[in-house]
């Protein structure tokens, strides 16, 4: 993955934590201390954040910094974590992410994934 590539897949996952929570750009934007358009620039990808800043945004959206990295390249870290912070352990999910991680191969399990994501899409 190139870095423009990393800015527009963390902006992607930050737009999916903000539009799940039901926060707009700007609410995003203002807990940050930030302009809304700097805030639109992160969530398109047009512009890096420091570390700093990506630390405020995990705080404001809740979630761990390793969130905006998930799947990002070799899809090491597990969707079970990610999926428990958005889903509260929904009853049978945890069987199915388990055996969703006993996939051995990390190219099939990125494809599940892709296509749930898309699935997502549509809702």
């Amino acid at each position: 993955m190139h870095d423009k590539d990393i800015d527009v897949f963390v902006g992607n996952r930050i737009r999916t934590r903000r539009t799940y929570l039901g926060l707009t750009q700007k609410n995003v934007a203002q807990k940050l201390d930030i302009t809304f358009q700097q805030f639109q620039k992160y969530e398109s990808g047009a512009n890096s954040m420091n570390s700093t800043k990506l630390y405020m945004m995990s705080q404001v959206l809740g979630v761990p910094i390793n969130y905006f990295f998930y799947d990002a390249g070799d899809g090491d870290l597990f969707i079970k974590e990610n999926y428990n912070i958005e889903h509260n352990h929904s009853t049978g999910i945890s069987d199915i992410l388990d055996s969703f991680n006993k996939i051995p191969d990390k190219s099939v399990r990125k494809k599940i994934a892709d296509l749930l994501r898309s699935m997502d899409n549509f809702q």
